[in-house]
């Protein structure tokens, strides 16, 4: 049975725990719930910590056999809940008042209201954040991921804190893109994937930006999912910059065997032109240090590369060029048109890092001058626990009841499975 009282969060006659959270502030629960949600209320609450009611006061419906009061240890905290000693009446001499039929006063803590929220969650009511602005909700949030932390409950809040902040939408979105090390952290501390891969991949990608003194004040499981993610990131970037370094339009390619000699050669003379041009400028943003290793990791070098076009040595550019290599018009622009062609062969090597997957709408949001690419798997959450593989063993039989040795198998095809043979 369960009925309304003071501020209107539900009482449980028959809870066999009452819940002190401040004087005039207390709740009747039952231990079993407390239990199953919280980590430490499952520690507290043993069935060895409870008291024993004598056969009057189970008579006359006594069902407390626990008391928790919370106790802060320092100035700011929230403290820690502590048992207090129950007799065989259910009273607790300790708290200096009856443990059954009490009011709940109004005290004037904010934190009140969390604690409704979280015992709330326990109970499957939903909590009720303030959702006029962004700055409303996430100090709901907060409040209520600092309680649900002190009693290592942060489970059952993260669907609520989720569910509360993604319906912000695109004003979400935008400030974990301003500030992502503040949202990954709040991702981490409430388990939750969206939030926290979002803030991972702005932050890989702002990586060159930031002091050392900043990625030093990083949460250590932070800082190691960057700091893989980057590696990553490096890692594609350099193989991307060595492949249109070594690019070669497949037209120029000839076969030894049909000796090709001096005119077949200077028939692509224009393309060789453009090829040694290109190049030239590639070094010079190499030399620069436009590319990868720039402040924005490499994000105009990379955008100028994917739209091709006129981003990047355009029509200006090959006329500064002619001042100094003079040539017909005709010839002018067949230069040009092979430089076209030889950039829109190597745009598709950058499509790939050029994609974002973060939900930042550049229609209400400046665009981002950092590359999203960056994909947060499952398995780079901190709080990601591997499962056991319960699977039957298969490296002593196969499916077939063949033995590996004498599978059958040809050993080509093996070999393409591994790899071996195949062209890089």
């Amino acid at each position: 049975m369960e009925h309304t009282r003071g501020s209107g969060f539900p009482c449980y006659d028959d809870g066999d725990v009452v819940v002190i959270v401040a004087p005039l502030k207390t709740y009747q629960l039952h231990s079993g719930v407390l239990r199953r949600y919280s980590h430490h209320f499952a520690e507290v609450l043993r069935e060895e910590h409870a008291a024993k009611l004598s056969p009057k006061a189970v008579k006359d419906g006594v069902t407390t056999r626990y008391c928790l009061q919370l106790v802060k240890t320092q100035f700011g905290a929230i403290g820690n809940f502590q048992p207090l000693p129950v007799d065989k009446f259910g009273h607790s001499h300790s708290a200096g008042f009856s443990l059954t039929g009490i009011e709940n006063g109004r005290v004037p803590d904010e934190r009140i209201q969390y604690w409704d929220w979280l015992f709330g969650i326990f109970y499957g009511k939903a909590p009720s954040f303030d959702d006029q602005n962004l700055a409303t909700v996430l100090s709901g949030c907060m409040g209520l991921v600092d309680v649900a932390e002190t009693v290592q409950a942060v489970d059952s809040v993260r669907e609520h804190v989720d569910l509360a902040l993604l319906r912000q939408g695109q004003v979400l979105w935008n400030s974990v893109a301003s500030n992502p090390v503040a949202w990954a952290e709040l991702g981490r501390r409430v388990h939750s994937p969206t939030i926290f891969s979002e803030g991972i991949v702005h932050i890989v990608g702002k990586w060159n930006d930031m002091t050392e003194g900043t990625k030093k004040d990083l949460h250590p499981d932070i800082r190691a999912v960057c700091d893989k993610k980057y590696r990553e990131l490096e890692v594609a970037k350099e193989a991307i910059e060595l492949r249109i370094l070594g690019h070669y339009p497949p037209f120029l390619c000839r076969d030894a065997t049909t000796k090709p000699g001096r005119a077949t050669y200077s028939n692509d003379i224009y393309m060789w032109m453009a090829i040694c041009f290109y190049r030239q400028w590639f070094a010079q943003a190499i030399s620069d240090g436009r590319n990868r290793v720039s402040r924005d990791g490499g994000y105009e070098f990379y955008h100028q590369i994917g739209h091709a076009g006129q981003a990047y040595l355009n029509h200006e550019t090959f006329l500064n060029f002619h001042k100094y290599f003079p040539m017909s018009s005709k010839a002018c622009n067949v230069l040009e048109a092979n430089m076209g062609i030889l950039k829109n062969e190597v745009k598709h090597f950058v499509k790939d890092i050029l994609e974002s997957t973060v939900n930042v709408d550049n229609v209400t949001y400046p665009p981002l001058r950092w590359l999203t690419c960056v994909k947060v798997n499952k398995e780079d959450y901190p709080w990601h626990v591997e499962e056991p593989d319960t699977s039957f063993p298969t490296d002593q039989f196969t499916m077939t009841g063949q033995s590996p040795e004498n599978d059958g198998d040809n050993d080509d095809d093996d070999a393409v499975m591994c790899g071996r043979g195949g062209a890089y």
